[in-house]
């Protein structure tokens, strides 16, 4: 034991307390089917329930529990079908091992979407933990992808199998996709089925288990507003973190509106630089470049837009100066209620000529920046 003085009504008073003392936690969970009424609807929900361990000695870890809960336990997005296993193995990082059998083309994706797989995995664990090397317990992983195809479009093959089987010395993992991009969702599946166990104080994986997926739709996407307000290249990429984690395909990137042109155009570099809010928030394309292969590995698609024909007027106001007279007009009119659907107002000039070759070079650049493109958004507003 330790002691600390404690300043009390001006005295030093030694107060002594138990740095090493055990903690002993007395509760553990429990998978429970309950039947769940509403509106005259009966559904059967599966919930992890608290008790006392030496009530039920079947109870686990909240962890544990968790993974083999009900028929998909923790998996989400939830597979086309699965079996899943009702037991768990422990080890600990330094008994995985992997290997790939895949196209050369593809090799590079798939090695970085494994290291991704793994930091998920570094990140269940608290950072002080020192693991115990008396558990010996291997997970072999084991990933196979047949096709050459490095780039997401809608005609993309997104399926995998995933199956788990465990002797009492090794679990075995093997996923089978057509493309990496199924490959790829089958590591995030993989990822759901460890976790971290606290009385244990090492990994856990759920011993038996088979997967079959292939996604719903063919475009399950969000859409990031950057001319509204802008959002920087880190906050960007949390975003297809999370999108990743739940399978999502399609990053519809709306970069332009009348309220700021924030994206670089390197043959009319004015656009930028009379649209951006400041010059720090801008997406240069070294920036574009940087988000598409962050993307790409992470199952991700980059959907461009740029707004037109209404929805334009920051940016363009360079125009008159450089002798090619008002590319929009209506820009930032007041009372904006009489001009446009919302504030700032602004429309392209469609009555003057000029403006066609900015538009024309604006589309040529974000074409050859947001390559390989295979869907090309216009706006389209008013």
């Amino acid at each position: 034991g330790n002691f600390i003085l404690l300043l009390v009504m001006g005295a030093l008073v030694p107060a002594v307390y138990c740095q090493d003392q055990e903690f002993h936690y007395p509760w553990a969970w429990e998978c429970r089917d309950e039947v769940v009424e509403a509106n005259e609807n009966a559904t059967l929900e599966h919930r992890c329930i608290r008790v006392m361990k030496s009530e039920n000695i079947n109870a686990t870890g909240i962890n544990t529990c968790k993974l083999t809960c009900g028929p998909n336990g923790v998996l989400w997005p939830r597979p086309t079908s699965v079996e899943l296993g009702k037991d768990v193995n422990f080890f600990i990082p330094g008994k995985i091992n992997s290997e790939t059998n895949c196209p050369a083309e593809v090799k590079s994706l798939l090695d970085d979407a494994y290291q991704i797989f793994s930091d998920n995995i570094a990140h269940y664990t608290p950072d002080s933990i020192t693991w115990n090397d008396s558990y010996t317990h291997e997970v072999s992983i084991a990933v196979h992808v047949t096709d050459i195809q490095v780039h997401l479009n809608y005609d993309t093959d997104e399926s995998y199998n995933l199956t788990i089987a465990s002797t009492e010395d090794v679990t075995t993992v093997t996923i089978h996709a057509e493309t990496f991009f199924g490959a790829r969702h089958g590591l995030e599946t993989l990822s759901q089925l460890i976790d971290y166990d606290d009385e244990h104080e090492t990994l856990q994986i759920v011993s038996d288990v088979v997967i079959t997926d292939e996604p719903v739709f063919i475009h399950r996407g969000i859409s990031l507003d950057t001319s509204r307000n802008y959002i920087g290249i880190p906050s960007i990429k949390r975003t297809i973190d999370g999108m990743a984690s739940n399978k999502l395909n399609i990053l519809h990137w709306h970069i332009t509106d009348s309220h700021s042109f924030p994206l670089e155009v390197k043959s009319r570099p004015k656009m930028m630089q009379y649209g951006a809010y400041s010059p720090s928030q801008v997406y240069k394309e070294s920036d574009v470049a940087e988000l598409i292969k962050y993307a790409q590995v992470r199952g991700v698609h980059i959907l461009p837009e740029f707004d037109a024909p209404a929805h334009v007027g920051n940016g363009f106001q360079w125009g008159e100066e450089d002798g090619l007279g008002k590319l929009t007009v209506c820009v930032e009119q007041e009372p904006w209620q009489s001009v446009c659907v919302e504030p700032p107002c602004g429309q392209l000039n469609l009555a003057n000529e000029k403006m066609y070759d900015v538009l024309s070079d604006i589309y040529k650049d974000m074409v050859d920046m947001f390559q390989p493109m295979h869907v090309f958004h216009y706006g389209g507003d008013e």
